[in-house]
């Protein structure tokens, strides 16, 4: 199935459809169709499972798309925040340090789509994952994209499962990394050996952590120690 953003921003007409017939011309159209919305995403949406509740900013200048998005991530287990133009987009990133996955239009006031990939990758903050939406599927946009810091491009229309997978591959990338981190601290705060161990207090840290090494590599180990005197 797949995820049709069906109106014209311009023109507010369905797409496809003739312009004299199809016009959103009054509150109670509009209310009709966001209520058609909602069902249909609500179908879309039921998978079964469900995300861990990260937190997901949307950035889209469209009250639909936002809309849409909005039911599609909640549904599938995501904290949502959202965005009507790149610098509310903007504004979140800066005073909630805990979103990490960005799901931003390429085209909406303010900064645009790329601007604020750009704006981001240039701060001084945690890495958030980005997946830049596009109605443009051009070689040259999509590589601009990514070059401003975009980590994913996901052209209009799409399918569900296609955000969907995309979203849990910045998760995976995004738990990687925080793993890495927390690495990187242990070891920091491991205390290093001393450079100057004499021949004995080696021997006694060799036998130790000989359960730890690879027979095949002890030979070459072995032309590597530089004991100290005694």
């Amino acid at each position: 199935m797949t995820f049709v953003l069906g109106f014209d921003r311009r023109t507010g007409v369905r797409a496809g459809r003739s312009s004299t017939k199809n016009k959103v011309t009054s509150t109670n159209d509009s209310t009709a169709v966001m209520i058609g919305l909602h069902l249909f995403v609500s179908i879309i949406s039921d998978t079964g499972d469900t995300e861990s509740c990260m937190k997901v900013l949307v950035a889209d200048d469209s009250p639909v798309h936002r809309k849409l998005l909005d039911h599609l991530l909640v549904g599938w287990g995501y904290d949502v925040q959202l965005a009507s133009d790149g610098n509310a987009a903007l504004a979140i990133l800066e005073s909630e340090s805990d979103v990490r996955l960005a799901i931003v239009d390429g085209a909406m006031p303010g900064l645009t789509g790329p601007e604020l990939c750009k704006t981001i990758r240039t701060g001084n903050r945690p890495y958030v994952y980005i997946i830049l939406l596009s109605a443009n599927d051009r070689d040259g946009d999509i590589e601009h994209g990514f070059d401003l810091g975009a980590d994913d491009y996901l052209c209009k229309p799409f399918k569900p499962f296609e955000l969907r997978a995309r979203l849990r591959v910045g998760m995976r990338i995004l738990d990687a990394q925080k793993e890495l981190l927390e690495s990187r601290e242990r070891l920091a705060c491991q205390p290093s050996a001393p450079a100057n161990l004499s021949a004995s207090a080696w021997r006694t840290l060799i036998i130790s952590s000989a359960s730890m090494i690879p027979m095949d590599t002890l030979p070459a180990m072995r032309s590597c120690i530089q004991p100290g005197p005694e």
